[in-house]
Parts: C-alpha cells; structure tokens; sequence
C-alpha cells in the first residue's frame, strides 16, 4: 500500500483493526492477551524522515519489529492514521486524551517505555470518533496544530 505522508515530524494516532482475539509477545510487558477490537496507538515521529518514515513503517508492517506497537501490527490491520505537524512534543498529550475516550481500554505500559503516561495503547468496541478526539486534544491543549486524518485501504473491508 503506496501512502503519501509528510517529511516532517509530528506526533500521530494509528487506528487498527484486530479481527480476532490474539495472544502477543511484547518485550517485557510478556504474553499479552488481546481482545478483537478497534485500537488506537499514539506515537511521535520526531527523528529522520519524521512521520513519512515512523508512521510509513507502522501502516506497512515492513521491517524487524522494534516497537511494541511492530508486534500487534503483525495480525491487525491498519484502517486510518491521525497526524499532526505541531513542532511541540505532544505525544504524552494525545496519551492523556486518548485515555479520555469514551469506552477505552489502556493496555497499561504498551508503548509507553519512554513516557510519563501509563499507556500508549487502547482498544474500543466501537471506532473511535476522530472528530471527537480533535475536539477534546484542542480543549486539552489550546494552540494545537491542526490534525489530519488519513483513511486506509485495510478499513475499506471492515464494514465502516
């Protein structure tokens, strides 16, 4: 799947589908035991290449896995990615609103192993509402860079 994302760096959402329940070795957090349902991941993309690489990486499944978020990628599906060019680190930020979502799930220390957030990584029943995050990050955070929203080809067949 050929995606066209920006160069520069930013912090970012990765909304996946995991059909069915799994069982995944995640460094030390161990086996962990994952329900099907629709996650959400937040991460930042602040090095080379900036979002067009990290968040490049995670939408192909290419690569040795290296972060937690490599490891579940391996059997879910991603359907969309939210991105923001703010030259601020927001990624703790996304963390926190992401752990506001109505009917969230953390999966606690998923991704988090260089944040003060307790998680990195939620699951939900229902799709969580893009326009709902947006609206909750810019309350939680004035001056926010504006998010876009990019849909993938893997979400085309989940019955959205």
């Amino acid at each position: 799947m050929t995606v066209r994302l920006p160069p520069q760096p930013g912090t970012y959402a990765l909304v996946l589908r995991l059909p069915r329940d799994a069982r995944i070795q995640v460094g030390r957090l161990g086996s962990l035991s994952l329900p099907a349902a629709w996650y959400l991941y937040v991460g930042s993309a602040f090095g080379p290449g900036g979002l067009a690489a990290r968040l490049g990486r995670h939408i192909s499944g290419g690569g040795r896995p290296h972060w937690h978020v490599d490891r579940l990628r391996l059997l879910a599906v991603p359907v969309e990615a939210w991105f923001s060019m703010d030259s601020g680190r927001r990624e703790d930020d996304w963390a926190r609103v992401c752990g506001r979502l109505p009917g969230g799930m953390s999966v606690p220390g998923f991704g988090a192993t260089d944040s003060e957030a307790p998680s990195h990584l939620w699951y939900f029943h229902a799709l969580p509402s893009f326009r709902g995050f947006v609206q909750r990050l810019h309350r939680a955070c004035p001056g926010h860079a504006p998010l876009r929203r990019l849909l993938l080809e893997g979400g085309d067949s989940l019955g959205r």
